[in-house]
Protein backbone atom coordinates (compact mmCIF):
# COMPACT_ATOMS: atom_id res chain seq x y z
CA UNK A 1 0.00 0.00 0.00
CA UNK A 2 2.94 2.34 0.49
CA UNK A 3 3.17 2.70 -3.31
CA UNK A 4 -0.21 4.41 -3.62
CA UNK A 5 0.03 7.83 -5.24
CA UNK A 6 -3.69 8.72 -5.49
CA UNK A 7 -6.55 7.86 -3.11
CA UNK A 8 -10.22 8.91 -3.24
CA UNK A 9 -12.54 8.19 -0.31
CA UNK A 10 -15.13 10.80 -1.24
CA UNK A 11 -18.70 10.24 -0.15
CA UNK A 12 -18.00 7.78 2.67
CA UNK A 13 -18.71 8.18 6.39
CA UNK A 14 -15.21 8.26 7.83
CA UNK A 15 -14.45 10.09 11.05
CA UNK A 16 -10.83 10.94 11.89
CA UNK A 17 -9.23 8.57 9.36
CA UNK A 18 -5.66 7.52 10.04
CA UNK A 19 -2.90 5.54 8.40
CA UNK A 20 -2.01 8.06 5.73
CA UNK A 21 1.37 8.44 7.40
CA UNK A 22 2.38 5.11 5.82
CA UNK A 23 1.61 6.29 2.29
CA UNK A 24 4.86 8.13 1.70
CA UNK A 25 4.33 8.45 -2.08
CA UNK A 26 0.78 9.76 -1.83
CA UNK A 27 0.37 12.95 -3.91
CA UNK A 28 -3.42 13.13 -4.44
CA UNK A 29 -5.97 12.63 -1.64
CA UNK A 30 -9.74 13.16 -1.80
CA UNK A 31 -11.59 13.07 1.54
CA UNK A 32 -14.53 15.23 0.49
CA UNK A 33 -18.19 14.90 1.49
CA UNK A 34 -17.81 13.32 4.92
CA UNK A 35 -18.12 14.34 8.54
CA UNK A 36 -14.42 14.61 9.27
CA UNK A 37 -13.29 15.94 12.62
CA UNK A 38 -9.57 15.46 12.10
CA UNK A 39 -6.96 13.57 10.12
CA UNK A 40 -3.34 12.56 10.45
CA UNK A 41 -1.80 13.91 7.27
CA UNK A 42 1.15 15.97 8.43
CA UNK A 43 3.85 13.43 7.55
CA UNK A 44 2.68 13.14 3.94
CA UNK A 45 5.14 15.73 2.74
CA UNK A 46 4.75 14.56 -0.87
CA UNK A 47 1.03 15.45 -0.95
CA UNK A 48 0.25 17.90 -3.77
CA UNK A 49 -3.56 17.81 -3.99
CA UNK A 50 -5.97 17.60 -1.04
CA UNK A 51 -9.77 17.82 -1.17
CA UNK A 52 -11.50 18.20 2.20
CA UNK A 53 -14.56 20.05 0.91
CA UNK A 54 -18.02 19.23 2.23
CA UNK A 55 -16.91 18.49 5.79
CA UNK A 56 -18.87 20.96 7.95
CA UNK A 57 -17.61 19.43 11.20
CA UNK A 58 -13.95 19.82 10.31
CA UNK A 59 -12.51 22.45 12.65
CA UNK A 60 -8.85 21.67 13.35
CA UNK A 61 -6.54 22.23 10.38
CA UNK A 62 -3.13 22.17 12.07
CA UNK A 63 -2.12 19.15 10.00
CA UNK A 64 -1.83 21.42 6.95
CA UNK A 65 1.38 23.07 8.15
CA UNK A 66 3.85 20.31 7.22
CA UNK A 67 2.30 19.91 3.75
CA UNK A 68 4.82 22.25 2.16
CA UNK A 69 4.49 20.67 -1.31
CA UNK A 70 0.72 21.13 -1.44
CA UNK A 71 -0.34 22.78 -4.72
CA UNK A 72 -4.12 22.31 -4.65
CA UNK A 73 -6.37 22.62 -1.58
CA UNK A 74 -10.17 22.47 -1.55
CA UNK A 75 -12.12 23.39 1.60
CA UNK A 76 -15.43 24.41 0.04
CA UNK A 77 -18.47 24.11 2.28
CA UNK A 78 -16.60 23.64 5.55
CA UNK A 79 -18.72 25.96 7.66
CA UNK A 80 -17.15 25.06 10.99
CA UNK A 81 -13.79 26.71 10.40
CA UNK A 82 -12.88 30.00 12.08
CA UNK A 83 -9.21 30.05 11.12
CA UNK A 84 -7.20 28.68 8.22
CA UNK A 85 -3.43 29.00 8.55
CA UNK A 86 -1.70 28.62 5.18
CA UNK A 87 1.53 30.42 6.02
CA UNK A 88 3.66 27.29 5.53
CA UNK A 89 1.90 26.13 2.35
CA UNK A 90 3.99 28.31 0.09
CA UNK A 91 3.60 26.05 -2.98
CA UNK A 92 -0.19 26.48 -3.16
CA UNK A 93 -1.43 27.27 -6.67
CA UNK A 94 -5.16 26.46 -6.35
CA UNK A 95 -7.31 27.26 -3.29
CA UNK A 96 -11.08 26.79 -3.03
CA UNK A 97 -12.70 27.94 0.22
CA UNK A 98 -16.14 28.86 -1.14
CA UNK A 99 -18.81 28.45 1.51
CA UNK A 100 -16.26 28.12 4.30
CA UNK A 101 -18.21 30.41 6.60
CA UNK A 102 -16.90 31.63 9.92
CA UNK A 103 -13.40 32.55 8.79
CA UNK A 104 -12.34 35.60 10.77
CA UNK A 105 -8.96 36.19 9.14
CA UNK A 106 -7.38 35.20 5.84
CA UNK A 107 -3.70 35.80 5.23
CA UNK A 108 -2.34 35.09 1.74
CA UNK A 109 0.94 36.96 2.17
CA UNK A 110 3.03 33.76 2.05
CA UNK A 111 1.07 32.18 -0.79
CA UNK A 112 2.63 34.10 -3.64
CA UNK A 113 2.43 31.06 -5.97
CA UNK A 114 -1.41 31.18 -5.96
CA UNK A 115 -2.92 31.21 -9.44
CA UNK A 116 -6.56 30.29 -8.75
CA UNK A 117 -8.54 31.49 -5.74
CA UNK A 118 -12.23 30.66 -5.21
CA UNK A 119 -14.17 32.20 -2.30
CA UNK A 120 -17.66 33.33 -1.37
CA UNK A 121 -21.10 32.03 -0.39
CA UNK A 122 -20.29 33.14 3.14
CA UNK A 123 -19.35 36.15 5.24
CA UNK A 124 -15.77 37.06 4.45
CA UNK A 125 -13.33 39.14 6.50
CA UNK A 126 -13.94 42.84 5.94
CA UNK A 127 -10.47 43.36 4.51
CA UNK A 128 -9.12 41.06 1.81
CA UNK A 129 -5.67 41.87 0.48
CA UNK A 130 -4.48 40.38 -2.80
CA UNK A 131 -1.42 42.56 -3.27
CA UNK A 132 1.04 39.71 -2.74
CA UNK A 133 -0.65 37.47 -5.32
CA UNK A 134 1.01 38.87 -8.42
CA UNK A 135 0.73 35.56 -10.29
CA UNK A 136 -3.04 35.22 -9.70
CA UNK A 137 -4.84 34.35 -12.96
CA UNK A 138 -8.26 33.29 -11.66
CA UNK A 139 -10.21 35.02 -8.87
CA UNK A 140 -13.76 34.06 -8.02
CA UNK A 141 -15.74 35.51 -5.10
CA UNK A 142 -19.47 34.79 -5.20
CA UNK A 143 -22.28 36.20 -3.08
CA UNK A 144 -20.21 37.69 -0.31
CA UNK A 145 -20.06 41.42 0.59
CA UNK A 146 -16.84 43.16 -0.38
CA UNK A 147 -16.06 46.64 0.86
CA UNK A 148 -13.35 47.14 -1.76
CA UNK A 149 -11.72 45.18 -4.57
CA UNK A 150 -8.26 46.62 -5.23
CA UNK A 151 -6.75 44.52 -8.02
CA UNK A 152 -4.05 46.93 -9.14
CA UNK A 153 -1.33 44.48 -8.04
CA UNK A 154 -2.86 41.54 -9.96
CA UNK A 155 -2.11 42.30 -13.63
CA UNK A 156 -2.08 38.63 -14.69
CA UNK A 157 -5.78 38.00 -14.03
CA UNK A 158 -7.49 36.41 -17.03
CA UNK A 159 -10.65 35.21 -15.26
CA UNK A 160 -12.36 37.53 -12.74
CA UNK A 161 -15.74 36.68 -11.24
CA UNK A 162 -17.25 38.83 -8.48
CA UNK A 163 -21.03 38.34 -8.77
CA UNK A 164 -23.26 39.36 -5.88
CA UNK A 165 -20.51 41.13 -3.93
CA UNK A 166 -22.29 44.54 -3.53
CA UNK A 167 -19.54 46.32 -5.45
CA UNK A 168 -20.24 49.95 -6.38
CA UNK A 169 -17.06 50.50 -8.35
CA UNK A 170 -14.12 48.54 -9.74
CA UNK A 171 -11.00 49.24 -11.78
CA UNK A 172 -9.83 46.52 -14.19
CA UNK A 173 -7.48 48.69 -16.23
CA UNK A 174 -4.43 46.76 -14.97
CA UNK A 175 -5.77 43.46 -16.34
CA UNK A 176 -5.03 43.91 -20.04
CA UNK A 177 -5.19 40.14 -20.69
CA UNK A 178 -8.60 39.64 -19.07
CA UNK A 179 -10.70 37.06 -20.93
CA UNK A 180 -13.68 36.55 -18.60
CA UNK A 181 -15.31 39.23 -16.44
CA UNK A 182 -18.41 38.57 -14.34
CA UNK A 183 -19.61 41.50 -12.23
CA UNK A 184 -23.28 40.58 -12.25
CA UNK A 185 -25.69 41.32 -9.40
CA UNK A 186 -23.79 44.28 -8.00
CA UNK A 187 -24.44 48.00 -7.58
CA UNK A 188 -22.31 49.29 -10.43
CA UNK A 189 -23.39 52.37 -12.35
CA UNK A 190 -20.37 52.41 -14.68
CA UNK A 191 -17.71 49.94 -15.83
CA UNK A 192 -14.71 50.74 -18.02
CA UNK A 193 -13.44 47.79 -20.09
CA UNK A 194 -11.46 49.91 -22.53
CA UNK A 195 -8.18 48.37 -21.34
CA UNK A 196 -9.35 44.78 -21.87
CA UNK A 197 -9.15 44.12 -25.63
CA UNK A 198 -9.02 40.31 -25.27
CA UNK A 199 -12.29 40.14 -23.31
CA UNK A 200 -14.48 37.33 -24.68
CA UNK A 201 -17.08 36.89 -21.89
CA UNK A 202 -18.65 39.89 -20.16
CA UNK A 203 -21.50 39.62 -17.65
CA UNK A 204 -22.73 42.90 -16.18
CA UNK A 205 -26.33 41.86 -15.68
CA UNK A 206 -28.43 43.16 -12.79
CA UNK A 207 -26.56 46.37 -12.06
CA UNK A 208 -27.40 50.06 -12.44
CA UNK A 209 -25.76 50.72 -15.81
CA UNK A 210 -27.25 53.29 -18.15
CA UNK A 211 -24.55 52.88 -20.83
CA UNK A 212 -21.51 50.79 -21.71
CA UNK A 213 -18.66 51.45 -24.16
CA UNK A 214 -17.54 48.30 -25.99
CA UNK A 215 -15.62 49.64 -28.99
CA UNK A 216 -12.31 48.37 -27.56
CA UNK A 217 -13.61 44.80 -27.13
CA UNK A 218 -13.83 43.24 -30.60
CA UNK A 219 -13.36 39.67 -29.29
CA UNK A 220 -16.58 39.57 -27.24
CA UNK A 221 -18.36 36.25 -27.76
CA UNK A 222 -20.76 36.37 -24.80
CA UNK A 223 -22.35 39.59 -23.58
CA UNK A 224 -24.95 39.76 -20.81
CA UNK A 225 -26.33 43.20 -19.93
CA UNK A 226 -29.77 42.10 -18.79
CA UNK A 227 -31.60 43.96 -16.00
CA UNK A 228 -29.94 47.34 -16.29
CA UNK A 229 -31.09 50.81 -17.43
CA UNK A 230 -29.36 50.93 -20.82
CA UNK A 231 -31.13 53.12 -23.39
CA UNK A 232 -28.72 52.84 -26.32
CA UNK A 233 -25.82 50.58 -27.23
CA UNK A 234 -23.38 50.46 -30.13
CA UNK A 235 -21.94 47.05 -31.07
CA UNK A 236 -20.73 48.03 -34.53
CA UNK A 237 -17.07 47.56 -33.57
CA UNK A 238 -17.65 44.05 -32.24
CA UNK A 239 -17.79 40.77 -34.09
CA UNK A 240 -21.24 39.26 -33.60
CA UNK A 241 -21.44 37.79 -30.07
CA UNK A 242 -22.40 34.13 -29.84
CA UNK A 243 -24.70 35.01 -26.92
CA UNK A 244 -26.29 38.42 -26.41
CA UNK A 245 -28.74 39.25 -23.62
CA UNK A 246 -30.12 42.78 -23.38
CA UNK A 247 -33.45 41.88 -21.80
CA UNK A 248 -35.14 44.17 -19.26
CA UNK A 249 -33.40 47.41 -20.20
CA UNK A 250 -34.63 50.75 -21.55
CA UNK A 251 -33.32 50.33 -25.11
CA UNK A 252 -34.54 52.70 -27.77
CA UNK A 253 -31.75 52.03 -30.32
CA UNK A 254 -29.19 49.34 -31.08
CA UNK A 255 -26.58 48.99 -33.84
CA UNK A 256 -25.59 45.39 -34.64
CA UNK A 257 -23.89 46.15 -37.94
CA UNK A 258 -20.50 44.60 -38.72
Amino acid sequence: MDRLTSVSLAGNSLVSPSGFDTLRQLTDLDLSDKALEGATLGVNSALESLDLSGNPDLVATGFLGPLTNLKELRFAGNTGMARLDLTRNVALEILDIAGAGGLVTLDFSNNTALKQLVMGDSVLPTALLFGDLVGLTHLSINDAPLLTADLSANPNLTDLRLPGTTLKQIDVSAQSGLLILDLSRNQLTSVNVGSNPALSVLNLSTNGLSSIELSANPALATLDLANNFIETIDLSANTAPVTLDLSNNLLTAIDLAD
